[in-house]
């Protein structure tokens, strides 16, 4: 068995910025991944164990949540659009069985892989809502309080944001006219868990170490009038690897230093910014 690449090193940070615009990428751009920058799905060295880490988080909370808005069409076009991207892009074990029930065979889809999966549907009054969550891996927010809500209504509380409505709110039209797209978010943790969810309680920063957390973010329409579905795979890299990458950890020191103190806040960085910053900076200059 070959082994699998290594996890892809992102960086949308390595200009100094911090950005709340969705900016968006042709899914097949070469965006430092490789030959995984043309998959919709990430198979890479952390991905089983990503994968498998989805039936820890399945016993604490419900991963699986969908609105009346997810018709039996959408949920079959979604699962379809799942397993064919499973077909072409991972292992021939991952494919799950076809299941006649096209939301278990969703779930069974979502299940499968390492990403976490959201199915946009566009209502009677023409605004695209969340109708499906198969989310294991949030960064500090609840997918429960976000089913059923616009995406710019999701987005609301990020600081900046309200700048980038008219975008957030035509994101989904975009992808129908241009195709697949990518896009990124990163934050900060104390702690390395994937599933970073506002339930567990939010480790402290030691002075010392963190970790980065970029989510690769893949939208694209649906063959259903009106739908839309995204992943969302979630990298998480210990503060030490900005050693190998001394440009990088520059420019997470300038974005985090240029950030109001409302990102800071809502970021969980308000007291912490600047420290990490500094063990950034200590990072790129080898010290």
């Amino acid at each position: 068995m070959q082994p699998l690449p290594p996890v892809p090193w992102y960086v949308p940070y390595r200009k100094g910025r911090y950005r709340t615009s969705p900016d968006l990428f042709p899914l097949g751009t070469d965006l430092g991944g490789g030959a995984l920058d043309r998959c919709w799905l990430q198979w890479d060295a952390a991905a089983p164990d990503r994968a498998l880490a989805k039936r820890d988080v399945a016993r604490g909370r419900r991963l699986d949540l969908s609105t009346p808005g997810l018709t039996s069409d959408i949920a079959a076009a979604a699962a379809n659009h799942l397993r064919d991207c499973i077909g072409r892009e991972l292992p021939s074990d991952r494919l799950p069985e076809r299941d006649a029930d096209p939301r278990r065979a969703l779930a069974d889809a979502c299940a499968a892989v390492a990403e976490d999966v959201a199915v946009a549907v566009r209502g009677p009054d023409g605004l695209d809502r969340l109708a499906w969550l198969h989310v294991a891996f949030p960064s500090r927010w609840a997918p429960e309080e976000k089913l059923g809500a616009t995406f710019e209504a999701t987005h609301a509380p990020v600081p900046g944001m309200a700048r980038s409505s008219a975008v957030a709110a035509r994101l989904f039209d975009l992808v129908r006219e241009r195709g697949p797209q990518v896009r990124f978010a990163w934050g900060i943790a104390f702690d390395p868990e994937p599933d970073q969810h506002p339930s567990r309680p939010a480790a402290a920063f030691d002075g010392r170490r963190f970790w980065i957390r970029v989510e690769r973010q893949v939208l694209a329409a649906l063959p259903v009038e009106g739908a839309a579905v995204f992943t969302i795979r979630v990298h998480v890299h210990p503060s030490e690897h900005l050693q190998t990458d001394p440009d990088a950890a520059l420019g997470l020191v300038a974005a985090l230093r240029g950030m109001s103190e409302e990102a800071r806040a809502y970021k969980g960085l308000a007291d912490t910014a600047d420290a990490v910053a500094d063990v950034a900076e200590s990072f790129a200059s080898g010290s």
